[in-house]
C-alpha cells in the first residue's frame, strides 16, 4: 500500500524577493494567499495518518507567515521537518527561534557561487550576503543546512564551485534541481533552461565529483542510471510497481497556499482542496494519482518504454508544464537516447 513519505505545505505564496525563475510568478496583492495555523495542523495530521515521515514547510517565503514558528513546532514533534527558505531574513534572533521549534533542517536557495550572479537571479543586491549570514547563525545554533540549487544556463559551469562553496561553509547536502517552465521560470525559460545535452554533461561531471566532496548530492530521478553498475543492480532487482524516483502521487503530495491539493509544487493541477475534501480520499481514490501509480500501463514515450520506469518514472512536472501531458516522457532524460 502506498503511503505518504514526503509532504510539502506552501503556507503562503507571499515573498520578499522576485527571483527570475520563481514558480509563483508575479502576484498581485489580491492574489496573495495564506493557510491558517489551524489548516496547517489539520492537513498535516491527515498526512501523518497516511504515514507521513517528512514535511517541507515552504512558500513563497514561509518565514513571512505570522505563525511560522508555531507551525514548525507542531510538525517537528511528529516527523522530520525542513524549512525551504531564501534565507534573507534569518539573523541570530530568527535562528534562535527556529532552534526552539525543533526544526531539523533549513534548505536555503542558492543559485550561484558567484555573489553577483546569485544577486542578479534573485533581484537583490544583498541576497548572497544574507545567505552567508543565515548559514553562519543556523550552524551556530546546530541546525543542519542544505543548499537548494536550480540548475540553469547561468550556473551550469559552477557544479564544482557550488560544491566547494558548500564544503567551505559547512553545508551537509546540496539538492540540485532542474528549472521547470513555470511562473517566471516559464517567462525566462529560453534564457535559463537547460537542454538535454547540457543536463547530460552536468550529470557526467557530477558522477566524477561525487567522491571529491563529503557532501550529499541529490539530482534528477534518472541520475543513478548514468552508471552501468547501477543499471545492472536494478536489472537484478526488477521493480513491478513504483518504489522510487518521482514522488508525485506515489510517495508525496503538496498543499498550495490556497488549500489546493497538488501532486507536487510544480504541477499546478488541483486534485481537490483541503477545505472541502479529506486528504485520504484524494490519496486513495483520485484517478490521476491511481494512473501515476501504474507506470507500467500509463507512462508514455521513452518513459513508458524504459526498463527503469518503476525506479525512476522521470519528472512528471516537466512534461506537464512542457506539453500539458502529465504522463508524457521526460524529454531531459538521456538514458534511452
Amino acid at each position: 500500500m502506498n503511503m505518504i513519505q514526503q509532504f510539502q505545505i506552501d503556507i503562503t505564496n507571499q515573498c520578499n524577493l522576485k527571483c527570475r525563475h520563481c514558480r509563483n510568478g508575479d502576484l498581485k496583492p489580491e492574489e496573495i494567499t495564506m493557510l491558517t495555523y489551524e489548516e496547517c495542523v489539520k492537513v498535516f495530521d491527515e498526512a501523518r495518518q497516511l504515514g507521513c515521515q517528512s514535511v517541507n514547510i515552504s512558500g513563497g517565503e514561509p518565514l513571512m507567515h505570522p505563525d511560522i514558528y508555531r507551525i514548525i513546532a507542531y510538525t517537528s514533534q511528529y516527523c522530520y521537518t525542513s524549512l525551504l527558505t531564501n534565507g534573507y531574513i534569518i539573523d541570530d534572533e530568527v535562528a534562535k527561534k527556529l532552534t526552539e521549534t525543533g526544526l531539523h533542517m533549513a534548505q536555503i536557495s542558492l543559485d550561484s557561487s558567484v555573489p553577483e550572479k546569485h544577486n542578479e537571479l534573485r533581484a537583490s543586491e544583498q541576497a548572497f550576503a544574507r545567505i552567508e549570514r543565515a548559514c553562519s547563525v543556523l550552524r551556530q545554533y546546530g541546525i543542519r543546512v542544505c543548499f537548494m540549487t536550480t540548475l540553469s544556463k547561468r550556473n551550469k559551469e559552477e557544479f564544482s564551485d557550488i560544491l566547494k562553496l558548500a564544503s567551505d561553509m559547512g553545508i551537509s547536502f546540496v539538492n540540485f534541481r532542474r528549472l521547470i517552465p513555470q511562473g517566471r521560470g516559464c517567462d525566462n525559460f529560453n534564457e535559463l533552461g537547460l537542454s538535454r545535452s547540457e543536463i547530460s554533461d552536468i550529470l557526467e561531471q557530477a558522477k566524477e565529483l561525487e567522491a571529491d566532496y563529503e557532501i550529499g548530492i541529490c539530482l534528477f530521478p534518472f541520475y543513478p542510471f548514468r552508471s552501468s553498475e547501477m543499471r545492472q543492480v536494478y536489472r537484478e532487482n526488477t521493480m513491478h510497481t513504483p518504489e522510487s524516483g518521482c514522488s508525485a502521487g506515489v510517495s508525496g503530495l503538496a498543499i498550495a497556499s490556497d488549500g489546493s491539493i497538488l501532486l507536487c509544487p510544480h504541477i499546478p493541477k488541483a486534485l481537490g482542496n483541503i477545505r472541502e475534501t479529506p486528504l485520504y480520499k484524494i490519496w486513495f481514490e483520485n484517478e490521476v494519482i491511481l494512473q501515476l501509480r501504474d507506470r507500467e500501463k500509463n507512462l508514455g514515450g521513452s518513459c513508458g518504454n524504459c526498463e527503469f520506469k518503476n525506479a525512476c518514472g522521470g519528472c512528471r512536472a516537466y512534461p506537464y508544464q512542457e506539453t500539458g501531458d502529465l504522463l508524457g516522457e521526460d524529454t531531459l532524460c538521456f538514458i534511452n537516447t
